[in-house]
C-alpha cells in the first residue's frame, strides 16, 4: 500500500524529473495506491459529466 499526498498530473513525471523514476516504481509496484487527486476527471469532449 502506499499514501500520496495532493497529486497534479500536468505532464509526465519520469519525462520532466527523472529523479521521479524510483518513486513511480515503488507507487507502481503496490497493490493499492490512495492519492488526494487535484484535477478534474473529464473527457475534453464530454458534456460536463465523468
Amino acid at each position: 500500500m502506499a499514501a500520496i499526498g495532493d497529486l497534479l498530473i500536468a505532464r509526465p513525471a519520469k519525462k520532466s524529473n527523472p529523479d521521479l523514476a524510483d518513486v513511480v516504481r515503488i507507487v507502481q509496484g503496490t497493490d493499492v495506491t490512495f492519492c488526494n487527486l487535484e484535477t478534474n476527471i473529464l473527457g475534453v469532449q464530454s458534456k460536463g459529466t465523468p
